[in-house]
């Protein structure tokens, strides 16, 4: 009896851990699917009323966004131009089961990189997504852009 018990354990364990891996991948092809649309939306024309649209609550009200959002973005825009080319991005998604990982959210999550060209340059486009109540949301970016008119310091 015992025995059995343990083998229903056992296998019950085994299909929650085959649940959470399907579940990981379909949130990674997902977020990488968000990612592109976004990419493409977003840094294309350097447009911040997109990135405004997809970045999460909580970095919208980060002080300064909108004051300084626009301006950041024109200044990309002045020093790369559009965004003719973008390369798949990598990086992972997946949902975070584990309480004690303070750099991931609990629940899916996703971390990207796209090298991307511009008419003046190359950039990183990197970002990291969360989902709440079914929909991606940026809630972190950075870009590390390489231009033409760049001088070494």
């Amino acid at each position: 009896m015992i025995l059995r018990s343990v083998a229903l354990f056992a296998a019950a364990i085994a299909a929650m851990l085959v649940l959470a891996v399907s579940q990981g991948y379909y949130e990674h092809v997902s977020a990488e699917k968000y990612v592109i649309a976004a990419t493409d939306a977003i840094y294309t024309h350097w447009d911040f009323v997109e990135f405004e649209k997809r970045a999460d609550a909580h970095l919208r009200e980060t002080s300064g966004f909108l004051a300084n959002g626009p301006r950041y973005f024109a200044t990309l825009k002045q020093q790369l131009g559009s965004m003719t080319h973008a390369d798949p991005p990598k990086g992972e998604g997946g949902v975070n089961l584990a309480f004690n990982d303070p750099d991931r959210p609990l629940g899916p999550y996703a971390r990207y990189v796209v090298q991307a060209k511009f008419e003046h340059g190359t950039a990183e486009l990197k970002m990291s997504l969360i989902k709440k109540h079914g929909k991606w949301a940026i809630d972190w970016f950075l870009v590390e852009s390489h231009f033409a008119g760049a001088q070494p310091r």
